[in-house]
């Protein structure tokens, strides 16, 4: 496995996904925090690329099983006129097998690589054999075509605790020409003139905007406040009545569930199969912050910030009401 060094110095593969807008759990803002020096990766996204490169052999050894084809880890490879941009492809195929994939006209055999991917996310990937990966996926596996000439990338996918899969995504120049326009203007903001790109989430805003000036306050129209407001207190209440909803259908089926691990129903395709469909069971452990704070203050007050972070909070105070409008009380929404 090779060193993927100071990611801050330049821009990988598999961040391309992000900084086009595809990642789901990380925006081109965060990223940008990260190369800057901002911030660190968190211990989730940490523990997360770990848990990837101890899969790769895993998933590498399952590849050669599923394909017959031969494979040897990759080198580092650099773009040859961006040297910024870097890759580490995690095996390129040095033997060919018949090939297993979609035919491509002109060509016999195509020419591959292997990038492995574990992952939690059941929905963003769809059914084996197929090019329908996620978009984080799909630039990481055109930057690799592209960039080392190759006509394919095979990617051998496992969602934790379930059989491994592989997928394949074909070499797009177009699409990869696209794609490295928007990669060279954020590599020209971010990591030349060391500037953040405009915040994409509320995440980004909250990190953006981390303190406040007391006294200090903006203006906005009033009737676009009124409006969303009102709305905001409609979906508050939505929120209110789901939650009584759901506590309603729990509270009927935990009694019938009682000291068991759940309810189970016959499988009709194997009918001697039971196969649960609700579980009530106990969770892992968690950490009693009540019975530390009660035996040891004197760290709870060492680890507690002075000040917490920026709440966000519309003002139900007479004068803001008169100004806001009054608020509703939604009884249309309770059943």
């Amino acid at each position: 496995m090779i060193s993927l060094g100071d990611r801050r110095l330049y821009i990988g593969w598999s961040d391309i996904g992000t900084i086009c807008g595809h990642n789901s759990r990380e925006t081109g803002y965060t990223l940008a925090q990260e190369k800057l020096g901002h911030t660190v990766p968190d211990t989730e996204k940490k523990l997360a690329m770990r848990m990837g490169h101890l899969l790769e052999p895993v998933l590498g050894e399952f590849y050669v099983e599923q394909t017959g084809r031969q494979i040897m880890p990759s080198a580092e490879v650099v773009h040859p006129e961006l040297p910024w941009l870097i890759g580490h492809p995690d095996y390129l195929v040095v033997k060919q097998s018949p090939h297993m994939g979609p035919p491509l006209s002109g060509m016999e055999e195509p020419t591959r690589y292997v990038e492995c991917k574990a992952t939690r996310l059941f929905d963003e990937w769809g059914d084996a054999g197929t090019d329908d990966v996620p978009k984080t996926a799909l630039c990481q596996a055109l930057a690799g075509c592209t960039i080392m000439d190759l006509d394919l990338c095979d990617l051998p996918m496992m969602r934790y605790c379930t059989a491994p899969e592989i997928f394949y995504v074909a070499r797009d120049d177009e699409l990869w020409k696209a794609i490295l326009r928007k990669v060279v203007a954020w590599h020209q903001l971010v990591m030349i003139e060391r500037k953040l790109p405009d915040p994409e989430t509320l995440g980004d805003y909250k990190i953006a905007f981390p303190e406040h000036t007391p006294g200090a306050f903006g203006t906005y129209d009033v009737a676009t406040m009124r409006e969303d407001f009102a709305r905001y207190r409609r979906l508050t209440a939505i929120e209110t009545v789901a939650k009584k909803g759901k506590e309603f259908i729990k509270a009927k089926y935990i009694p019938l569930i009682g000291a068991a691990e759940g309810i189970a129903h016959f499988d009709e395709d194997d009918s001697a199969a039971m196969v649960p469909v609700v579980t009530y069971k106990k969770s892992k452990g968690r950490f009693n912050q009540k019975a530390f704070a009660a035996d040891h203050p004197d760290l709870v007050e060492q680890y507690t910030d002075e000040v917490g972070p920026r709440i966000f909070n519309i003002c139900t105070n007479k004068d803001a009401l008169r100004i806001l409008g009054p608020v509703e009380e939604h009884q249309e929404l309770i059943q």
